[in-house]
């Protein structure tokens, strides 16, 4: 924000767009609550977590009673696999020191000229916040039934696109043939992913003219 004298003696006061949405703040406190004890039991179910059985009993408690706790729903949207918490963009399980390890982009295709991470100063760790659907200005989308844990690298690539699952995709979308009438994946409605059944996911991310 920028405030500049007019000749009169008043001050002008020039606004530049907003920085960013904190989702939090736009929650009421029981669905940052829910959100939370749901983010917890995601990372209890991390690979190589270092929680106890006794731990993980108490959260799934509180998630079942309020009937947040879907194992069917959250594997089909690809945030549970083979009962470990995954990225829902790649499908690769989450291991647990990835929470905490810092992220490092020299062997990323295309994040060469990221800036520098510096320790305790722009730190950035490989797995982080991860919704499945875009946050907006105009609805509430940091919600349990739209949160859960991804790599920073698929957080990035996806943008402000929503993560459709695989599954949602054979039903609703299109599938794309290449050579020899072999299936390549399935395109959204929007246009903007395509989905394979193996993993490969292709993200559309301009407008061409």
């Amino acid at each position: 924000m920028r405030i500049f004298t007019l000749g009169s003696g008043q001050l002008e006061k020039n606004e530049g767009p907003p920085q960013g949405i904190f989702a939090t703040e736009y929650a009421d406190e029981k669905t940052n609550f829910l959100c939370q004890t749901l983010l917890v039991w995601l990372i209890m179910k991390t690979k190589n977590s270092k929680y106890s059985s006794q731990n993980i009993d108490h959260i799934e408690a509180i998630l079942t009673d309020e009937k947040i706790l879907d194992l069917s729903a959250l594997t089909k949207k690809g945030i549970i696999q083979e009962n470990y918490t995954s990225c829902p963009l790649c499908k690769k399980i989450i291991e647990y020191e990835q929470l905490h390890k810092m992220l490092e982009l020299d062997d990323e295709d295309g994040r060469a000229n990221a800036a520098e991470q510096v320790s305790e100063s722009t730190r950035s760790t490989e797995v982080n916040l991860f919704h499945m659907k875009p946050l907006l200005y105009s609805s509430l989308e940091h919600t349990p039934v739209n949160i859960c844990w991804g790599h920073a690298v698929c957080n990035t690539k996806l943008g402000q696109i929503e993560c459709i699952p695989v599954d949602t995709l054979i039903s609703t979308g299109d599938e794309i043939k290449i050579n020899n009438n072999e299936s390549l994946g399935w395109l959204s409605k929007d246009k903007k992913m395509i989905r394979s059944s193996n993993g490969d996911t292709w993200i559309k991310i301009s407008n061409g003219s």
